[in-house]
């Protein structure tokens, strides 16, 4: 990178940061004269983004080159502080330092105003959340477009946020390490093209104005809280614009700079700076001396620039009218803008046809020469020439051995085009042979057809027009043919004798029923299956055995057969079924196979069944199998054998109170698994509640209210619910015995 300070900071402006749509004034700049200047990169690549413009410095634009060899370039400059900057980053005016500010009055073309920009600096990565951050802004005053005055609004901001463009609010933590802030707009300065330890990504600063209007901007960059570590801003040359339509002009052709009638098209170009979301209407004025739809095609009053386009072409065509004109004028007046217009002048010219003199027909004898030639007159020269006979000279040689039409085409550099014939008569006799082609064993008819009376003597012995052969290869066959006045002319014809072709197919195969086969046949150029097909190989999905024949035929139709057996096996269709889809834990089911000739369980077992008692419910699988010699079809079926815990309960029907240790008490037995929930109630003969208890385990031992057990039949009701089943209730009487 190199950069300069030479001229003023108003050329500067002017000449490399302005581009299309803007007039630019009253230029002013306020800082230190070594902060400000352009740069290029010329031919070398840098990591920068773009390759020329204007940088603005808090230190030395002259140190801003690389390579990035300092960690802390500082230069302190004689610039002052910015109200705005301060303002922007909420700090007092004595915290501004070392600013640069570049100012001007601005008249754009259209509703949009955008210029492209890189931000820089020594503070990064090391003072990034500290207060020590330098400061730009790009701060623009004039009317709002939709209401109010924009007053030093700040347009350095974030993509797609309102947030200001600056080193604590772009980049990736202290140690380039994170947290990432904003780090997609960030890059580390690895190389050797920049100073600066870190910069932003190529930005767009933009804003929406009011064609035509005067709006100011001011772009400052400054130091904060010290002179220390230097920070810049790059401008991109040209690229601060408004989205005026700029109109360039060409021809399809070279050969004139004006239009021509049936050579040249004149070629309009519209052009916009900025792609927009919507269509472009360019409306323009079409006026002159040419007449628009007459002397050139209809181009309207309006041309569209298509969404997401920056151009559109527009091609006048001059309407080729026979009428020799002086040369005519199209003025197009194009409305560029809001507030300009320009205007584009084309010329159309005619162009006379090219036409060839040709010499005059002329007659030959039989082995004789005849000059010919063509001279062009008018088009654009040079001109080319195309003779039927493949000649491309305006004089030519022939010696044609029967009469003969000679056409030529004589292009100018338009390609506009004349055509003429001479006719060159050759005498001798005047026929057509036919010759033949056959397949081995078949006849061929040789057929000579006169103009006139002619006599014929073959190499066969043979003196008619017509002969008939069968010969075993291919052979030509010589005849004279001699006209009334003796002219003769020796000729052949010759007999293809085509062979049967060899013909190659597929071997014979075997395949499980309804995969995919492909046949293949060779040997001919075109094919014939007996399943209909007309191609070298078929793809097939059969499903029954049989036997596919394919007939393949030569160029010259000869025929020849191939057949190939195809042996299909029929796939299995296996299903497991179980003696019970669902059984208690601790119980066997047994699982039958079906559908195969053939079983693998994933058991091992080889057996059509299997017997099975799984701990919890169990998915098993089968492989069933078919077979043929050299071919075994397979399909796999899956079941899931069910398994539950079943609590088995007893409840006894009498019980003796008396002591003994025997049957003294009464309740629930059996194996207790998975118990969510359990209540007893016990009732005597008159309803009364003599005994509840919610634990399983517990028993009654005949006793109510703390009295001795009385002989009576009590009335019970149990509540049980297991975690895998629904609630179930017990009830039932039982006869207390004393």
């Amino acid at each position: 990178m190199t950069v300069s300070q030479t001229g003023t900071v108003a050329q500067w402006v002017q000449n490399v940061l302005i581009g299309p749509g803007i007039t630019v004034s009253n230029v002013t700049y306020t800082g230190d004269a070594q902060a400000i200047g352009t740069f290029t990169t010329g031919n070398i690549p840098t990591n920068l983004g773009f390759g020329s413009g204007i940088i603005l410095s808090s230190g030395s634009a002259l140190s801003a080159p690389g390579p990035n060899n300092s960690g802390s370039q500082t230069t302190n400059t004689s610039g002052g502080s910015d109200p705005q900057l301060a303002q922007l980053i909420s700090t007092t005016a004595s915290n501004i330092k070392d600013a640069a500010v570049l100012q001007f009055d601005f008249i754009p073309v259209a509703d949009t105003v955008k210029f492209r920009y890189v931000f820089g600096s020594e503070e990064y990565d090391e003072y990034v959340g500290s207060s020590y951050n330098d400061v730009f802004g790009f701060f623009v005053s004039g009317l709002n477009p939709y209401s109010g005055y924009y007053t030093n609004i700040n347009i350095a901001k974030i993509p797609n946020t309102n947030t200001p463009v600056s080193i604590n609010n772009v980049n990736n933590g202290s140690s380039n390490a994170g947290p990432c802030n904003n780090c997609a707009f960030y890059t580390h300065n690895y190389g050797q093209s920049l100073q600066y330890d870190g910069k932003t990504v190529v930005l767009t600063a933009w804003i929406q104005v009011i064609p035509c209007l005067t709006y100011h901007i001011k772009l400052a960059v400054a130091d904060v809280g010290d002179e220390s570590y230097d920070s810049g801003v790059f401008l991109e040359a040209n690229s601060f614009m408004s989205n005026a339509v700029v109109i360039d002009q060409s021809t399809s052709n070279t050969i004139d700079t004006s239009a021509v009638e049936g050579c040249n098209d004149a070629i309009v170009t519209f052009r916009i700076p900025q792609i927009k979301p919507v269509n472009t209407i360019i409306n323009f004025l079409a006026v002159g001396t040419a007449t628009n739809g007459v002397d050139y095609t209809n181009i309207g009053s309006s041309i569209i620039i298509p969404a997401f386009q920056d151009s559109v072409n527009m091609i006048i065509h001059p309407i080729i009218d026979g009428i020799t004109e002086p040369t005519e004028m199209i003025m197009l007046v194009v409305n560029t803008s809001a507030c300009t217009y320009d205007t584009v002048y084309i010329q159309i010219k005619d162009n006379s046809l090219t036409v060839p003199t040709v010499s005059n027909d002329t007659i030959l004898c039989d082995n004789s020469t005849a000059v010919i030639n063509a001279t062009a007159v008018g088009g654009y020269s040079p001109y080319t020439y195309n003779w039927s006979n493949g000649d491309t000279t305006s004089q030519i040689v022939v010696s044609p051995l029967f009469t003969t039409t000679y056409t030529v085409t004589v292009n100018d550099l338009c390609n506009n085009d004349s055509t003429d014939f001479v006719v060159v008569k050759v005498s001798k006799p005047n026929f057509t042979i036919m010759g033949d082609s056959i397949c081995k064993n078949d006849i061929a008819n040789l057929i000579i057809t006169p103009t006139g009376i002619l006599t014929y003597n073959w190499n066969t012995g043979a003196n008619t027009p017509t002969i008939n052969v069968s010969p075993d290869t291919t052979t030509i066959y010589l005849v004279t043919i001699t006209d009334t006045l003796g002219c003769f002319v020796d000729t052949s014809t010759i007999v293809n004798v085509w062979p049967s072709p060899i013909v190659e197919a597929s071997n014979d195969t075997i395949i499980c029923s309804g995969k995919p086969i492909e046949l293949i046949a060779g040997g001919g150029q075109s094919y014939l299956w007996n399943s209909g097909q007309s191609t070298q190989s078929i793809f097939l999905n059969p499903t029954i055995s049989a036997i596919y024949t394919v007939t393949v035929a030569t160029g010259s139709l000869c025929k020849g057969q191939a057949s190939i057996k195809v042996e299909v096996v029929d796939n299995p269709l296996p299903i497991i079924t179980s003696s019970k889809d669902t059984i208690c834990k601790g119980s066997m089911a047994t699982l039958n196979a079906t559908g195969g000739e053939t079983y693998l369980w994933n058991t091992g077992s080889f057996s059509d069944f299997i017997e099975v008692m799984p701990e919890v419910s169990t998915l098993y699988s089968v492989v069933a199998s078919n077979s043929k010699p050299g071919l075994t079809c397979s399909d796999t079926a899956i079941f899931s054998q069910g398994v539950k815990r079943c609590n088995r309960f007893y409840v006894p029907n009498a019980f003796t109170p008396n002591g003994d240790g025997l049957n003294d008490d009464f309740g629930i037995y059996g194996i207790f698994e998975n118990i969510d929930a359990f209540e007893m109630q016990i009732y005597d003969r008159w309803g009364k509640l003599v005994f509840i208890t919610n634990d399983i385990t517990k028993k009654w031992n005949g006793q109510v209210d703390g009295q001795k057990p009385m002989d009576g039949v009590y009335v019970y009701s149990i509540n049980i619910h297991e975690t895998f089943s629904q609630p179930y209730v017990l009830t039932g009487t039982v006869h207390l015995v004393k």
